[in-house]
């Protein structure tokens, strides 16, 4: 990799003078990442977008007529990305272009034709793939930021796997501060993304020292009152009590902690309520997860958190079963009863110390510090005190959605608060989630965790917002057992992972100093598509279905091209006569309960010559989230399948997608057909108006007829009296009565 060191700056003929450090680590990973797909694990401030730079400008030289792109999860990082490289790369201006979803999808098209380097969000990516209007083809460099977010179905998946497939000349570049808390998360990153090598560097390096100044990390306990922990046992001693209920129900297992982590709660309602058995243990699996946030919230954030959520439960007009649960529990009122007790203006301990620890430091004489909070509303609360309680000048820094009936920010505030921030204006900022991910904070001389975090990754890019340039200090504030918990909980992830790191880049290397007869066998399916002879099958998709796991699988098959659309009927079309209506179980109990599986079957079959109703799910006939009893679903797929029309089942997207795939190659390659997107006959009003009269009870379609003959619309019969509905022949007292009951009932009623 031909760089030169002038002045320790960068030289090279992409890359403006005198705008990149010349620091020998940097390099050192450069040179590696341009020969193989690297995976660069490096701590925040340590320049990962630097290192992005220099391989884009070498690869970018190597190929004259490629293109690059670096991928960002979120839209201010990408533009904050767009606007780094513009000042970096010695590339034409209109050239280095900015793709988000803001930007139009016609737009786009020209964009992609007309641009060399992009920086873009992943969603808008995985999209303009799907729909075609993105060929990644020429594309020599795709660099991931915040590569730990290549799991499960995120569209980095996606897109790493398509570009892999459809790229002549394919580079793979992923960033990040710390890609998992496990080696099996670590290693599915490295699959996703087609990593052959891996370059870890922590403060510690020989090679970075130099370069990070002395970060100090403390933890201070704020002890929680006493009357605060009599609370709390007796309403940990219920959670104890729900969880015993479940287990008697052979629902859970229970080891030696009894404790139950709120992911384990919201997988255990998914389960209950698909199983439906037992609609009690529903009831205690939802209970026990509002018990568990009311308990977070008194002992992390404070009585008046705690006092506002169960406030909202008491004053529900219809309250669940849950409710009620929690509502005629003693400890639970003792509990309400003790907020209620307390002074107006109660707050946390946590609160005090943090006042104190911002003085001691010096906040307002000319350091900067931030405070991370896991919630909008105790932000607020926080912002409030500290500048009652100190003088310090602060503002909030939280995302863009409503949350917890306080507005969010929009990008032109955060960028505001963060240049006011830069330029001294404010001393500290207290942050939601949004300010630990990538975005360019200054640095900083102080970071609080308010609420430790339990996630490692969120907290080592909060701790690494300091200690960059100029030394730094993180304080945790925890109050109580779960708190203190949290703390040791990362600090031992973190050591796990960096041992986790060591050996999956060990395995990385050795997989590929002796590959396994798998690679061998799947050369064929890894070369460029310009290097394959592999037909082609084209499958007509919904656009409702785009985001979707059925398309993203479709979309990784060498043999399959998607063409989006917004059919009219159907999910799929393969060929000019078929056409598949895709829906999971819960979906068809849904379709069920408000009549509309009905009209579609009707459309699909009076549209297309041989419809397929294609169902996903685990368990075809089983109780769904409406409700719905399995003996209604065998009734209803008995009746589609009299009536005509095939069924198919699959267990999951992946399934479906496979199913799809193989009918389109039948279609299409043996008949050399093309899926044709076909209208539905013309609507017969007729019998539509019709519809709406026979919906209510009693009312026939001879009858419906003799009104719409009678009074010519909807508008007119609706707006008859009992009277004049009598009139009409076959309209008793009784179905004149419902027809206007029907016409002036309140949407919502029961």
């Amino acid at each position: 990799m031909e760089y030169e060191s002038s002045e320790n700056f960068i030289r090279h003929p992409l890359i403006k003078p005198k705008k990149l450090e010349a620091r020998l680590y940097q390099q050192f990973i450069s040179a590696r990442a341009v020969e193989e797909n690297t995976l660069v694990v490096l701590p925040t401030g340590l320049g990962k977008t630097s290192i992005a730079a220099m391989v884009m400008a070498h690869r970018l030289q190597k190929f004259p007529h490629g293109k690059a792109m670096i991928l960002a999860p979120t839209r201010p990082l990408a533009i904050q990305h767009h606007r780094f490289f513009s000042e970096v790369l010695n590339i034409e201006e209109d050239q280095i272009v900015l793709i988000t979803g803001a930007v139009p999808p016609d737009k786009r098209v020209d964009l992609w034709t007309s641009g060399r380097v992009f920086s873009a969000t992943p969603q808008t990516v995985e999209n303009d793939i799907l729909t075609g209007r993105l060929d990644l083809s020429d594309f020599v460099l795709l660099v991931f930021d915040e590569a730990h977010r290549a799991v499960g179905d995120y569209s980095y998946t996606l897109i790493a796997r398509h570009y892999a497939d459809k790229a002549k000349n394919p580079r793979i570049l992923g960033l990040t501060a710390s890609p998992g808390s496990s080696k099996e998360k670590i290693l599915e990153i490295i699959n996703n993304l087609h990593i052959k090598h891996v370059e870890v560097r922590s403060r510690r390096s020989p090679d970075v020292r130099r370069y990070v100044a002395e970060l100090k990390i403390d933890w201070v306990r704020a002890p929680l009152p006493e009357d605060y922990k009599s609370i709390l046992d007796e309403l940990r001693s219920f959670y104890k009590d729900l969880l015993d209920k479940l287990k008697e129900r052979g629902i859970i297992e229970l080891g030696r902690r009894d404790y139950v982590r709120l992911k384990d709660l919201l997988r255990l309602r998914t389960e209950t309520i698909t199983r439906m058995e037992d609609r009690f243990a529903a009831v205690i699996v939802a209970a026990l997860i509002k018990l568990h946030y009311f308990m977070d919230l008194l002992e992390t954030q404070g009585p008046e958190p705690a006092k506002r959520y169960l406030e909202k439960v008491v004053k529900r007009r219809r309250r669940a079963a849950s409710d009620r649960l929690l509502l005629e529990d003693r400890r639970v009122l003792k509990a309400w009863k003790w907020l209620a007790s307390l002074p107006k203006g109660s707050v946390h301990p946590k609160l005090k110390e943090l006042a104190s620890i911002i003085d001691k430091e010096g906040i307002k004489h000319g350091k900067k510090a931030i405070i991370f909070v896991n919630y909008r509303k105790t932000a607020e609360t926080v912002l409030e005190y500290l500048t009652e309680k100190t003088g310090v000048s602060a503002s909030l820094f939280i995302g863009q959605s409503r949350r917890e009936e306080l507005k969010g920010m929009s990008q032109e505030e955060q960028k505001r608060i963060l240049q006011d921030f830069s330029s001294g204006k404010y001393d500290l900022l207290v942050a939601t989630s949004v300010g630990e991910e990538g975005l360019d904070i200054p640095e900083v001389d102080l970071v609080v965790f308010y609420d430790a975090v339990p996630s490692v990754i969120r907290h080592i890019q909060r701790r690494g917002r300091t200690g960059r340039g100029r030394p730094g200090k993180v304080v945790v504030l925890v109050s109580g057992k779960k708190e203190e918990s949290f703390y040791w909980s990362t600090v031992v992830k973190e050591r796990k992972i960096m041992k986790a790191l060591r050996e999956v880049s060990s395995e990385v290397k050795e997989r590929e100093r002796h590959p396994t007869l798998d690679k061998f066998s799947a050369e064929e399916q890894e070369k460029p598509s310009a290097e394959r002879k592999v037909p082609e099958v084209i499958v007509r998709v919904d656009v409702r279905e785009l985001g979707g796991e059925v398309v993203r699988r479709l979309a990784s098959f060498n043999d399959v091209k998607i063409s989006v659309s917004r059919l009219e009927v159907g999910d799929y079309i393969i060929s000019d006569e078929i056409a598949i209506e895709r829906k999971t179980v819960d979906d068809l109990a849904s379709s069920l309960v408000d009549g509309r599986i009905f009209d579609q079957m009707k459309k699909l079959k009076a549209t297309y010559k041989r419809p397929i109703l294609l169902i996903e799910g685990e368990t075809p006939y089983r109780a769904s989230k409406r409700g719905v009893n399995p003996r209604s679903l065998m009734g209803l797929v008995a009746s589609l399948v009299t009536g005509g029309l095939p069924v198919l089942w699959a267990k999951n997207p992946e399934e479906s997608a496979e199913l799809i795939r193989l009918m389109a190659i039948r279609e299409q390659t043996d008949k050399r057909v093309i899926p044709e997107i076909k209208h539905p006959p013309a609507i017969d009003e007729r019998a539509v108006l019709e519809r709406v009269l026979t919906g209510i009870p009693g009312v026939g379609v001879v009858i419906a007829r003799n009104l719409l003959s009678a009074f010519g619309t909807l508008r007119r019969v609706f707006s008859a009296s009992e009277e004049e509905l009598q009139s009409v022949e076959g309209v008793g007292p009784q179905i004149a009565k419902r027809i206007v009951e029907f016409a002036t009932r309140e949407y919502g009623e029961e």
